[in-house]
């Protein structure tokens, strides 16, 4: 998951015409597979994932946002308007959300204390909807 996170934040910073950004973009149902092979095997596992799987974590929180900004620039690219960031957020949150509610599973059971973390998930990408549906809102009216 990291080397694409670094091919992302490549081709996020070539700012000529996008075109690195938009090749990548096309290959998100490559990523997702990687994605979820990744964070399901903690889901799965059943032991205690905060020790190890923070790593992947902080990846697949680091992978959502940089590629909802691939979908954006994408999105920008586009003459007609195509739904990609949804496309992004349904292909991306749901192992994500898996993984949350494990950790919100152990740090009810306590064998984990990641309460204010998990919040702040939460909070982060319900921020990241509300500010993307009003956005996307205006663009269409």
């Amino acid at each position: 998951m990291r080397a694409w996170n670094i091919l992302a934040i490549t081709a996020l910073a070539d700012g000529a015409d996008g075109s690195w950004a938009i090749q990548l973009f096309k290959q998100l149902k490559a990523f997702s597979v990687t994605y979820f092979n990744v964070l399901s095997s903690y889901v799965k596992s059943g032991g205690p994932v905060l020790d190890a799987a923070s790593a992947d974590i902080n990846q697949a929180d680091v992978a959502i946002k940089l590629w909802l900004a691939l979908a954006r620039k994408f999105e920008n690219s586009c003459q007609q308007r195509e739904p990609v960031y949804d496309t992004v957020w349904n292909e991306l949150w749901p192992p994500f959300e898996a993984i949350i509610n494990v950790l919100e599973m152990e740090a009810q059971d306590g064998v984990s204390s990641v309460s204010s973390q998990i919040s702040g998930y939460w909070m982060d990408y319900s921020w990241t909807r509300l500010d993307y549906a009003g956005v996307h809102s205006n663009l269409n009216h």
